[in-house]
């Protein structure tokens, strides 16, 4: 640890400009730090980016000593599936490896669990790679901050299943017109 902020070093954060949710998520973060670490607040430097510019600092391709130690990103997933985190997005080889971790034990697990098609080892797979990324011991790669929701309310006369990850699917919606004429 880093009692009373001793030896710790200067962090650099880059978020995503003229975004209030992010300059919420980053101000709150390092208050949390100053209370809990007991830094002050100039060892923490915010540097604002446009989308672009922060896509490049964070690149898999920048040169080390220029990245931020951490950055602001989001993530909705694409497809209802835990390899869509835990494969796509930390993966050591996943094409957005904006993390350069270097490819360990987890990283045979998820291929593993990747390919699995029995659901319960797979699920046990998919466990022990979230216990090694995020248990007690674990290395967080990343730090969830949030996990955005929708409330939706609905008419009667439609019916459809609603989406869990990734967008709605409007194509399989189904209007009973003659329930919605009808009215109330």
């Amino acid at each position: 640890g880093y009692p009373d902020c001793q030896e710790f070093p200067q962090i650099t954060l880059a978020m995503l400009k003229d975004s209030p949710s992010w300059e919420a998520a980053v101000k709150f973060a390092i208050a949390r730090w100053q209370e809990v670490l007991g830094c002050p607040a100039d060892r923490f430097q915010v540097v604002s980016q446009d989308w672009d510019t922060l896509l490049t600092m964070v690149s898999p391709d920048a040169e080390t000593e220029a990245r931020p130690h951490l950055w602001t990103y989001g993530w909705e997933a694409d497809y209802p599936d835990a390899n869509n985190w835990l494969g796509d997005l930390l993966w050591c080889e996943a094409p957005v490896n904006q993390l350069k971790r270097p490819c360990e034990e987890t990283d045979d697990l998820i291929v593993q669990a990747r390919v699995e098609r029995e659901p319960d080892k797979r699920l046990e797979l998919y466990r022990q790679i979230e216990e090694q990324f995020f248990g007690p011991e674990g290395e967080f790669p990343i730090i969830p901050l949030w996990v955005g929701v929708q409330p939706v309310a609905r008419q009667p006369w439609l019916t459809y299943s609603p989406a869990v990850f990734g967008g709605e699917r409007y194509d399989l919606y189904r209007l009973d017109w003659k329930a919605k004429l009808a009215g109330p």
